[in-house]
């Protein structure tokens, strides 16, 4: 893993700096096809279509709204809703940082493609796409070089509970596991995937409950093992391949199935500009 090149972003975390390690997108898709609601539909039938067609479709969430799917999936869905489903072109990678609901297409996509085939569940939250190391997977193997960098890869949080309430009633069990953030980024006319090693909570909603838990597993997490933490993703993402190609879905054209390429050759230093 190359350590030389350059750095997007610093963070603090207490008295420590974590960068941001960014992986070159070398393709990147353009192609999707293009929703136009009617004047009379509802955010919330919108919503509830993509509920139903979670697993098949992706979209972006606000006008203009793109998506990526069969198409027949598609018009089975949205037809209905839709004055016209067209196929289009996205205009150009540097429009994604000027749409918060454009770049949360891209790394929704892209974090569904990284997921499909491994032991990895993709998790899109707001403005931040999640991988995480998946419990229930038959075959785990590939999380071998997490493991050797960290033990175990997810499990309940001993005597963590969620507070039951109205919304919701019955207490449940906290758990967690290792995870991955994902973010793009577009620099010097090139487009880059961020990476940041995290931990993912479940449910979502305990991760207040959480606090102690996650800073004491995290509390080492700098230099070294930092770096260990990053080349062992990194091994499961590509293992020893030098750049893959990946898709959300198992099959479909240009405008339904987006292809990502990726090096593995990560790039950062100490600067805060390529």
């Amino acid at each position: 893993m190359s350590m030389n090149d350059c750095i997007f972003r610093i963070r603090k975390v207490s008295s420590k700096l974590r960068p941001y390690h960014a992986l070159p997108i070398t393709q990147f898709p353009v192609n999707c096809i293009e929703l136009d609601f009617k004047e009379t539909t509802e955010r919330d039938s919108i919503r509830q279509v993509e509920g139903d067609y979670i697993e098949s479709v992706i979209t972006s969430r606000t006008s203009p709204y793109y998506c990526w799917g069969k198409e027949q999936v598609i018009q089975k869905g949205f037809g209905e809703l839709c004055k016209t489903i067209k196929h289009v072109e996205i205009p150009s990678e540097s429009s994604i940082l000027e749409n918060d609901s454009l770049k949360g297409f891209y790394e929704n996509a892209l974090s569904r493609s990284l997921s499909r085939n491994l032991p990895l569940l993709s998790r899109y939250t707001r403005h931040t796409a999640w991988l995480i190391a998946d419990s229930h997977a038959e075959d785990q193997t590939r999380l071998d070089p997490l493991f050797k960098v960290v033990g175990k890869e997810f499990g309940d949080i001993k005597g963590l509970y969620t507070e039951a309430s109205e919304q919701y009633p019955d207490s449940q069990q906290v758990s967690w596991s290792e995870a991955l953030k994902l973010s793009i980024d577009v620099k010097a006319g090139r487009v880059w995937l961020l990476i940041e090693p995290d931990i993912w909570i479940w449910p979502m909603r305990a991760r207040r409950l959480a606090v102690q838990f996650l800073d004491e597993r995290k509390k080492n997490r700098y230099n070294n093992k930092y770096n260990q933490l990053l080349d062992a993703w990194i091994s499961i993402l590509f293992e020893e391949q030098a750049e893959i190609k990946v898709t959300p879905f198992k099959d479909g054209n240009l405008d339904e199935n987006p292809g990502f390429k990726l090096h593995r050759r990560t790039a950062y230093s100490k600067r805060s500009h390529v």
